[in-house]
């Protein structure tokens, strides 16, 4: 599929809730940090945190697109 944005092929990811921040990463094995999309407040001991989705994205120049698998 590509991005509707900039027409870039969408990557395999992972959406996940870091201590500081949602994030999209490589994978759950490695968590490579591909980009950060916003930072957040939530305690460390929530059960939140470490929360993970598999998505597709795109980061061609920045585009940062995220399709959800529901979307």
């Amino acid at each position: 599929m590509s991005c509707p944005n900039c027409n870039q092929n969408l990557l395999n990811g992972v959406f996940y809730c870091d201590v500081n921040d949602y994030r999209v990463i490589d994978n759950l094995n490695d968590r490579n940090l591909i980009f950060i999309i916003e930072t957040h407040e939530i305690e460390d001991d929530n059960e939140e945190i470490g929360d993970n989705q598999n998505i597709q994205y795109c980061n061609h120049q920045d585009c940062r697109y995220l399709k959800f698998p529901e979307d």
